[in-house]
């Protein structure tokens, strides 16, 4: 009489199916810790051109008698960094009332202590920007203005000798003649300023 097949134990049986689960994740383990370490270069190469880019944006007014100083916070590595890059300064979400008799800003670095009539010869002088047509009815739009600071960053030792950027926003009257001085410091409306940003680089 032939003898019965011999049926693989249960015991055998879970073992087998215990070892297949335990080389799949193993797999995955591995393929985990391969992506794991690809990660680190993706997220510098993200914080890299994050790092470009620096915001204030704390927002403020202007006004005849009041310049808006403001700090754009730059870590050291990105300021060394910033040698022969290109840097602007986006001037963002300025509101300028149409009742204003300012005609504009003049922007100033490492200078708190600008006005309206400080010279526009001192090294820390970086530039103006002109609000648009004021409407007949109703207020401006709000604007945006953009000034490339190369040269003065470069007359105060680069950005490097700067460090956090100190910004100062100086409202600015339609001319030196008295009359327009006159109305412009009288105004007590203020201009307001939403944001600005230091760019390095291209980007």
């Amino acid at each position: 009489m032939r003898a019965p097949p011999r049926r693989r134990s249960a015991t055998g049986g879970q073992a087998t199916a215990w070892l297949l689960a335990a080389i799949a994740l193993a797999t995955v383990a591995l393929a985990a810790c391969a992506g794991a370490a690809e990660a680190p270069a993706t997220g510098a190469a993200e914080h890299e051109a994050a790092g470009r880019t620096f915001i204030w944006d704390a927002g403020g007014r202007v006004t005849a008698g009041e310049p808006l100083v403001a700090i754009v916070a730059v870590p050291p590595p990105a300021a060394a960094a910033a040698a022969g890059r290109r840097a602007r300064l986006f001037i963002e979400g300025v509101e300028a009332p149409a009742s204003t008799s300012a005609v504009g800003l003049a922007v100033f670095l490492e200078r708190p202590d600008a006005a309206w009539d400080t010279d526009r010869e001192v090294p820390e002088y970086a530039g103006s920007v002109a609000f648009g047509q004021r409407p007949v009815e109703g207020e401006r739009a709000a604007e945006s203005f953009v000034l490339d600071l190369g040269e003065t960053l470069g007359r105060l030792g680069g950005l490097a000798a700067v460090g956090d950027l100190e910004v100062t926003l100086v409202a600015v009257p339609r001319s030196d003649d008295p009359a327009d001085v006159q109305a412009f410091l009288a105004s007590a409306d203020p201009i307001r300023v939403r944001r600005l940003r230091l760019v390095l680089g291209d980007g």
